[in-house]
């Protein structure tokens, strides 16, 4: 849904204070300022949306931010899941 990743980023940041990747830590904000607070961050469906029955609505659980890095190698690892 359009406006997904912007509201999990704004609910994240509500309840912890800072943007910062769920895998790795990774916090863009701290290494380069504020200007930067969710640069490299991408927002994850933690269930590959091709794997979900078609009208399944995504609720902001749902979703992981990880860093750009983090995103790509969890990509990796659910093909390779799916090649298995």
């Amino acid at each position: 849904a359009p406006g997904l990743a912007r509201d999990k980023k704004a609910a994240v940041l509500a309840a912890t204070g800072k943007l910062a990747c769920e895998e790795c830590g990774f916090e863009p904000a701290a290494k380069h300022g504020p200007a930067c607070l969710d640069a490299g961050l991408d927002v994850h469906h933690k269930a590959p949306l091709a794997d979900l029955p078609p009208g399944t609505e995504t609720a902001l659980a749902d979703l992981a931010l990880l860093c750009a890095t983090c995103h790509r190698i969890e990509h990796r690892k659910i093909a390779f899941a799916k090649a298995s």
